[in-house]
């Protein structure tokens, strides 16, 4: 196919989308108004505008003007049991009916946590937060916490959320030779972030026995997606993940798993498949049934200054 067939193609289906999806289209002038861009999630944005879903049922989705899709995506895989499953309705009205913020311990909270620490390897305890980007804020917490030493390293190309620590090497770089070089990825997240992380490749073992080695003395955990997810979704070379175990238990470091995406793996997470333990774990999405909740747990002795009570409570 040319160039110019390409184009002639891409208009045409931009076109044929436009003459299906006026309602989205009005709805669309009509957010610009108020949102910048139209939208609070730039993930789901798309040229000349999103399709604006008003329900969905199953693995289906219903836009404005009723065109129906099939949902690949799922929410990005949060919804693993689809829209509107009738059991997860059914669990959302009937605690609605009973009060929705209780800003009190509760029942459900110590039966979640239970069935969570009986599943996952790394969860001695759990602590409870609204997204994936504050548990994996919090597990690095923890980490710097636990050790007294600030410094974190990632994974270039890893992606954790969008708290300012996190927010450089978002995708791999693939320009530079040899280790890659700590860059933000996004502007107003303050230069002094790059003071306290480190980069390391995925993938590489040397790389990071090499990083270790130098500064393990400021280094308090490393944080890795086992696969990475927005960065290539790029898998594990067999030994891979074994080996970065070894290296944290080496330099006594401890290491983070950041299962947000990989959890779906198994009901233990991706770390039950491959027999590799982490010491802490954030995990977030679909353990809420698509509404906001998001989670982090590990070591007991880890999690311990979570505990109201702690004489040196996080």
């Amino acid at each position: 196919m040319s160039i110019k067939q390409s184009r002639d193609a891409a208009n045409l289906i931009t076109e044929t989308f436009r003459q299906r999806t006026h309602g989205s289209g009005e709805w669309d002038t009509r957010a610009k108004k108020s949102m910048p861009g139209g939208d609070t999630r730039a993930a789901s944005y798309y040229t000349p505008y999103p399709a604006y879903m008003t329900r969905g049922e199953g693995c289906f989705l219903y836009d404005y003007d009723e065109n129906q899709y099939i949902d690949f995506l799922n929410n990005y895989t949060s919804l693993i049991h689809g829209h509107a499953h009738p059991e997860t309705v059914s669990a959302i009205q009937e605690q609605a009916a009973r009060g929705t913020v209780l800003g009190s311990a509760a029942e459900v909270t110590v039966e979640h946590a239970e069935i969570l620490c009986s599943r996952v390897p790394s969860f001695d305890s759990v602590r409870y937060c609204n997204s994936g980007t504050e548990a994996t804020l919090l597990a690095m917490r923890a980490a710097r916490a636990f050790n007294g030493r600030d410094i974190i390293i990632k994974m270039d190309g890893g992606y954790h959320g969008s708290h300012d620590y996190v927010q450089l090497n978002m995708q791999p770089d693939t320009t530079e030779e040899g280790h890659p070089r700590p860059k933000l990825s996004s502007r107003g997240v303050p230069a002094a972030t790059l003071e306290g992380m480190l980069v390391a490749p995925f993938n590489d073992l040397d790389a990071l026995r090499d990083m270790l080695r130098a500064r393990s003395d400021e280094i308090a955990g490393i944080i890795l997606e086992p696969a990475l997810g927005a960065g290539g979704g790029v898998e594990p070379e067999p030994g891979y993940l074994q080996g970065v175990r070894q290296l944290a238990d080496e330099f006594d470091v401890l290491l983070i798993f950041d299962e947000i995406m990989t959890f779906r793996q198994d009901v233990g997470g991706f770390q039950a498949t491959i027999g590799v333990t982490p010491d802490l774990t954030s995990i977030a999405k679909f353990i809420g049934g698509g509404l906001p909740l998001a989670a982090f747990g590990g070591r007991k002795e880890i999690m311990a200054p979570f505990d109201p009570t702690h004489p040196m409570t996080i």
